[in-house]
């Protein structure tokens, strides 16, 4: 763990509206515990630049009011951003109402997967800084988060609902349960310290081109298998608190469950043998 000067020092650039009333700082885990290479600065707004993408299956009912809130609050923000949607093979009309806001919309015709549609998104995003958030996001202060720590020198700025600072509504207890023995497996399984794999988070350019190539699950594991990968790179990775409102997926749970099982299995061997050859 990082020094207590480490952290507050990355913290000041949290933006204060975003912060949650507990104001507890960022955790930064990183294994030479350096400080970060820009401690202490905070970029100014003319610097604001950042590619937002935004995985999509399936996501008429609510991808249209996402990316007008989104646009309107990037906007308002000073950000120089670029918003791309990937269409995850659609059956829908999601890529329709995406392009007729006039948002570019990447994608193909067959569902690959969530892991698959953030690497795919990334290959065409112009900006350093890349922040991935859900279809369904509400509250968009994230992303201030986020790119205030890349721009303090985090490689990886992944937000958890588990930080002492989030504020979730709409999870179930049986969600919750869920959610908290798969961390635990997670960590055990992969010797990671982080509260939570499975949020919004934003990468610098570097970390998607090194790690991602490596990168084999294509759904629910993996976003965990790119930190888990970065982590074992060394990369800079910190969590933030994060606000969330669960929107009742429809897509059946237990299918995802048992395949993110599957994948976490498979990911294990992979690594195994990557390490011994």
């Amino acid at each position: 763990m990082s020094s207590p000067e480490h952290v507050n020092t990355l913290g000041k650039c949290l933006t204060k509206e975003s912060r949650n009333v507990k104001q507890t700082e960022p955790r930064i885990i990183h294994r030479n515990q350096g400080k970060l290479p820009f401690a202490g600065r905070c970029i100014t707004v003319s610097d604001k630049r950042l590619s937002v993408v935004i995985p999509a299956y399936n996501e008429e009912f609510q991808i249209g009011a996402t990316l007008a809130n989104l646009q309107e609050y990037l906007s308002e923000k000073g950000f120089d951003a670029e918003v791309i949607v990937v269409n995850d093979g659609s059956k829908d009309l999601t890529e329709e109402i995406v392009k007729r806001i006039g948002i570019k919309c990447v994608g193909y015709e067959r569902n690959r997967g969530i892991g698959y549609a953030l690497r795919f998104g990334a290959k065409y995003a112009s900006n350093e800084f890349i922040a991935f958030i859900a279809a369904d996001t509400t509250d968009f202060r994230v992303i201030d988060d986020i790119w205030a720590c890349l721009g303090q020198g985090a490689d990886i700025a992944q937000c958890s609902k588990r930080d002492p600072a989030s504020s979730l509504s709409g999870f179930g207890q049986s969600r919750w349960f869920l959610s908290n023995w798969y961390n635990r497996i997670l960590r055990l399984m992969f010797r990671i310290p982080y509260l939570d794999t499975d949020s919004h988070y934003g990468a610098r350019r570097k970390v998607l081109e090194t790690i991602g190539p490596k990168c084999l699950l294509t759904r629910g594991g993996s976003q965990a298998e790119m930190i888990i990968r970065a982590h074992r790179a060394d990369f800079r990775i910190v969590e933030i608190p994060i606000r969330v409102m669960h929107v009742k997926s429809r897509h059946t749970k237990t299918k995802l469950v048992l395949a993110t099982l599957l994948e976490l299995l498979r990911l294990r061997l992979a690594l195994w043998t990557e390490r011994s050859k």
